[in-house]
C-alpha cells in the first residue's frame, strides 16, 4: 500500500476521532469544548466540510457572529472545491446550511441561491427535497409577506395627513 495514501488514511481517522469528540461535546451543550476541539482538528488535520460546518454552528451558538461569518465563507470556498468528491446529499444539506446562515444574517439573495443549489443535489431524495423546498417556500412567503407589509405601510403614511412621508 501507498505510503501517501496510509497517511492520508491516518490523517482522516485523526480528524473523524476529533470531529466525533467535538460532536459528543456539542451534544451536551459544551459548546466552547466543542469549538476547542473542532479549531485544533482544522489545525491539525486541514480542512473538511462537515468539520467545517459544526465550527460555523459553535460561533453561531456562542454569538462570535463576526467569527462565523468568516468561517461560512471558507465553507463555502472549501465545499466548491471538494464538490467533486462529496455525496449529493452532503451537498445538499451543508447548502441548506449555509442558506439558513445566511438567511440570519439578512442576506436573503444569497440565502434563497444556497437554498436552491441544495435542491439541485437533492436528486431523487424525496426528504433531501422537501427539506431544501421547504426553505425556498419559507423564504419566499417570507419575502413576499415583507412586500406586502411594506406596500401597506408605504399606503397608510400616503393616507395619513399627520405623517411625515
Amino acid at each position: 500500500m501507498n505510503t501517501q495514501f496510509q497517511d492520508k488514511n491516518k490523517i482522516a481517522k485523526l480528524r473523524k476521532e476529533q470531529h466525533d469528540l467535538g460532536r459528543q461535546k456539542m451534544q451536551s451543550e459544551k459548546y466552547f469544548e466543542s469549538l476547542e476541539i473542532f479549531t485544533n482538528a482544522f489545525s491539525k488535520f486541514g480542512s473538511h466540510v462537515l468539520l467545517l460546518c459544526d465550527i460555523v454552528a459553535c460561533y453561531m451558538i456562542l454569538g462570535r457572529t463576526h467569527e462565523g461569518l468568516a468561517a461560512t465563507a471558507t465553507l463555502q470556498t472549501e465545499l466548491n472545491i471538494a464538490s467533486k468528491n462529496l455525496s449529493n446529499s452532503t451537498l445538499c444539506r451543508c447548502h441548506v446550511f449555509i442558506g439558513k446562515l445566511l438567511e440570519e444574517q439578512a442576506q436573503l439573495t444569497d440565502a434563497m441561491t444556497s437554498y436552491q443549489k441544495g435542491l439541485s443535489y437533492a436528486d431523487q431524495d424525496q426528504p433531501l427535497k422537501n427539506l431544501a423546498e421547504a426553505q425556498i417556500l419559507r423564504l419566499s412567503a417570507f419575502c413576499d409577506q415583507n412586500n406586502i407589509f411594506e406596500k401597506l405601510y408605504l399606503t397608510c403614511t400616503r393616507s395619513n395627513p399627520e405623517s411625515k412621508n
